[in-house]
């Protein structure tokens, strides 16, 4: 259930013993002209995902880099002399520096990647990880999640974005249901379980077939939690079930499930 990532969040996952990697890069500030150095992320490990798509590994979210004196975010590697004109007085107004004291970084790159006219699908896929960072602050993180399910109704559908539009209109299914819109999650997910839009090879309609019917469950249960036992990894599971608190039907259906017994099994060796 991938999703396309900018690409200056695209890294090397590592596949033996889990572990991230840091180097130190040299950086200049395309606004401003700061020298600096940071660490960068040269690999990481991850184990699955929640059904909002942040996954559980060594690091959960790719950190932006960050000018130290202005606060300007790298949403891209590269930017051109134009960009940088535009960028200056934004990045430098009142605006964009008092979002830095109430708002995450890459909730910021989607401010700046909006004000640019970036592929909406790209300042889309910013908005959802941003609502992973807000989630310490509840109301941020539903701030950022409301804006992610507007943007994603927003979204211009094209036969050459098809898949980009269904795998966001599946997280923003997932996000009415995280805010307690069961009703406008289930309408969604009828919207986009139709043949013209479901995913054509057999791995990823197996992937989105799991995932509409879990949602539909969890809908019918009000269930509005961001970590269900039924759709997030078996291991990661395993304590939910066993606390065997608060669980609704949805949940401990799948507790009880083939997955989650082998993780279980897998867990008592």
């Amino acid at each position: 259930m991938e999703i396309k990532f900018l690409a200056i969040v695209a890294i090397a996952l590592a596949s033996a013993a889990p572990a991230t990697t840091l180097f130190e890069q040299k950086f200049v500030c395309p606004v401003g002209g700061e020298k600096f150095k940071a660490m960068v992320i040269g690999s990481m490990t991850t184990w699955g995902q929640r059904p909002d798509g942040m996954p559980y590994g060594t690091t959960t979210i790719v950190p932006l880099t960050e000018c130290p004196g202005n606060g300007f975010v790298f949403f891209e590697e590269k930017f051109e002399k134009a960009d940088v004109e535009r960028l200056t007085p934004l990045v430098t107004g009142a605006e964009y520096q008092s979002l830095r004291l109430t708002d995450t970084p890459y909730f910021r790159a989607w401010w700046l990647m909006n004000r640019l006219g970036r592929d909406p699908y790209d300042t889309a896929q910013t908005l959802l990880v941003a609502s992973w960072e807000g989630g310490p602050d509840l109301s941020r993180k539903a701030r950022y999640q409301r804006s992610f399910v507007a943007s994603v109704d927003a979204l211009p559908m094209s036969a050459a974005k098809k898949s980009d539009w269904f795998w966001l209109s599946l997280r923003s299914a997932n996000l009415f249901r995280e805010l307690g819109d069961f009703d406008k999650s289930t309408a969604l997910l009828v919207k986009i379980d139709q043949p013209d839009t479901l995913p054509t090879d057999k791995d990823s309609l197996e992937d989105a077939r799991y995932m509409i019917d879990a949602l539909k469950l969890l809908n019918a249960d009000r269930n509005a939690k961001s970590e269900p036992t039924s759709l997030i990894p078996p291991m990661v599971a395993l304590d939910y079930c066993a606390a065997s608190t608060g669980l609704t039907p949805a949940e401990v259906s799948a507790c009880k499930g083939p997955a989650i017994d082998k993780a279980r099994r897998d867990r008592a060796r």
